[in-house]
């Protein structure tokens, strides 16, 4: 997203693992970012590409393969040795998951204190952006603290179809404005009014870590401002 502001230096991972978040205390000035999105659009797979934690599996089946929030604590570093930042990333499971909601508040109320960014992945593969696979409202609101400059939206399975179709699919007016009014509907109520910047484009997660560490180095930066 070039019209995000992000750090000019590369983000390199030092080191992550996977946290029991019930039993470790975390620093209330680290950021968390929490993935949301439907079942089988790669939560589980941007964790594990970004963090190459142990621990976090990934598959094929029909059902969920996330049922439980899972927290993974990354130490990040800038190329240059400069600043080392502590990131957790919470992969949430989908909405439609028993006792989703439950998962939705105990995370909420574990990072209360963190500065929190909505990390919502959305596949391209699917024909439209249908109305239920749009952001769960009570849970985005929730987690960010009602704070639409926390919200962002990457768009996964890019290499599933054609480039024609991917540049159609990813017209801005198409999915991520269009999506975003849905979920913030209250706050939007003239058509025309207009969204923050990071609300305007979605990230393109190529399934690899660094552009998950793109990801991640753009919206740190834009919750610092």
């Amino acid at each position: 997203m070039s019209t995000i502001r992000r750090f000019l230096e590369r983000l390199k991972l030092v080191r992550s693992e996977v946290v029991d978040d019930s039993k470790v205390v975390f620093a209330p000035d680290d950021p968390v970012i929490i993935l949301l999105g439907e079942s089988g659009v790669g939560k589980s797979l941007f964790v594990r590409t970004l963090s190459k934690a142990a621990g976090i599996t990934v598959t094929h089946d029909l059902c969920p393969n996330t049922k439980n929030a899972s927290v993974v604590k990354c130490e990040l570093v800038l190329t240059d040795g400069s600043e080392k930042r502590t990131v957790l990333v919470v992969d949430m499971p989908p909405k439609d998951c028993p006792g989703y909601m439950t998962e939705v508040r105990r995370i909420n109320n574990k990072f209360s204190n963190n500065p929190v960014a909505i990390l919502y992945l959305y596949k391209l593969t699917q024909n439209r952006a249908d109305k239920k696979e749009f952001p769960h409202k009570p849970s985005s609101l929730m987690m960010c603290k009602e704070r639409k400059e926390s919200l962002f939206l990457a768009t996964t399975m890019r290499d599933g179809i054609s480039e024609d179709v991917r540049q159609r699919r990813e017209k801005t007016h198409d999915l991520a404005q269009s999506m975003w009014k849905q979920v913030w509907s209250d706050h939007f109520k003239n058509a025309g009014e207009d969204l923050p910047t990071n609300l305007k484009e979605a990230f393109k997660y190529e399934n690899s870590q660094e552009s998950a560490l793109a990801i991640v180095q753009a919206i740190l930066a834009n919750l610092r401002t």
